[in-house]
This record gives C-alpha cells, sequence and structure tokens, in this order.
C-alpha cells in the first residue's frame, strides 16, 4: 500500500482500499466461469484434511515456497461437531462452484472414515482423490524423521536413533500410544507443535526435503 497514496484520500482511504475485498466475490464467479476451461489453469486444489494438525503441518511447508504448495487451500473437516455429511457437502459444493479440485484426507482408525463414501456415492468427490493414513498423521511421519522431531522438542534427551527405533519397536499400533507406552511421552497436548516443527525440519535450508526421496 503507497503511503502518498493513502494520504492523499486521507479520511476516505479506510472505506477506498476497504472495497478491494469485494474483488473475491468477482473473482469467485470468474473462477466458476472459467472451471470447465483447462486453458485458463483455473482448476486449483483444496485439501480437506481430518484435523488442525494436518493443516498446521501444510500451512507451514507452504512457507518453503515449493510450488506445489502455494495454490493449494486447506480445510479442515474434523473436529467435534464438523464431521457431518451436510457440512462437508456444503464446503465441497462450495469450493466446486468456484473451479476447484477437490482432494480429501482421513485417518484408517477414524470411525467418521466412512463419511467419505457417502460423498463418493454423491458424487461430490473421486475415490481417486482421496487417501487415508494407515492410522494418522503421526505415524505417517518416518521414524528417522520423527526422532530428529522429537529432539527438537526436547523430548529425547540421551539416546541415539538406533536406540530410539529399537526401543519404539514394529508393534501394529498408532506412535501416538507407542511413544506414551514405551517413553512415557505423551504427544497428544503437543500435536499441532509437533506437526510444525516436522514442517520447520523439512523446510531447513540443509534439508532440501523436495531433492531427498529417503
Amino acid at each position: 500500500m503507497n503511503e502518498d497514496f493513502r494520504k492523499y484520500f486521507g479520511e476516505y482511504a479506510p472505506m477506498l482500499f476497504g472495497r478491494m475485498t469485494h474483488l473475491r466475490e468477482s473473482l469467485n464467479r470468474l473462477g466458476s466461469h472459467w472451471k470447465g476451461i483447462p486453458e485458463f489453469g483455473a482448476k486449483h486444489p483444496v485439501l480437506f484434511v481430518e484435523g488442525y494438525s494436518e493443516k498446521e503441518f501444510l500451512d507451514e511447508l507452504r512457507k518453503s515456497h515449493f510450488s506445489c504448495f502455494l495454490d493449494l487451500n486447506v480445510d479442515v473437516y474434523g473436529g467435534k461437531g464438523n464431521r457431518r455429511l451436510k457440512r462437508i457437502q456444503m464446503l465441497l459444493t462450495k469450493y466446486v462452484e468456484q473451479g476447484y479440485i477437490i482432494y480429501a484426507q482421513g485417518d484408517a482408525d477414524d470411525e467418521n472414515t466412512d463419511i467419505f463414501h457417502g460423498l463418493i456415492k454423491a458424487g461430490s468427490i473421486s475415490e481417486d482423490n482421496i487417501f487415508v493414513f494407515k492410522y494418522d498423521f503421526e505415524s505417517s511421519i518416518p521414524i528417522d524423521l520423527l526422532y530428529v522431531v522429537l529432539k527438537v522438542m526436547e523430548f529425547l534427551e540421551d539416546m541415539s536413533e538406533e536406540e530410539f527405533e529399537t526401543q519404539l519397536g514394529n508393534d501394529d499400533i498408532s506412535v501416538v500410544k507407542k511413544l506414551k507406552e514405551k517413553f512415557s511421552i505423551d504427544i497428544k497436548p503437543y500435536k499441532l507443535e509437533l506437526a510444525n516443527t516436522v514442517a520447520r525440519v523439512l523446510n531447513h535450508p540443509r534439508a532440501i526435503w523436495w531433492q531427498n526421496e529417503k
């Protein structure tokens, strides 16, 4: 915002600049009209995630300025009272009308995952655009990365990565439960911080995660 320009309009400046927010409505209508024209590139992705940890992770990862994430909208369908089919249907309809491509994520052990079946049946989302974690977001973090993150968060002190992996074991349960049972680490109150730290570690200049398949 140009300071001289703002001063020139004086007391009328707030009203003038406030009108810019109305551009959203025009752009949304334009997206709706252009959604069927691939050449215009009007379609952008929106990802519905189960919880706020996933959103926190992606929002922080966006700070890497990696192009795949810059145009990605992230919306949370989880949380108390939010997993109702009608509410999610309304959100989907809104984005579809504006020309977005819809993706959704869920947890395999989440009793509300069957919501997706209703949305697929209704034609609101393609089955190919849904992915499910085996347990949850935390369990999807590679062990070596989880070790680094827990060290950064000061949950682990004098323990090598090898010791951590050995003690963690291969039990077929959520890593959240394993951390509590085997290390007395209750990660539940720190889920947002954990998600943010994972992204910050990945975004570190020395990591260059998009060039590192491991």
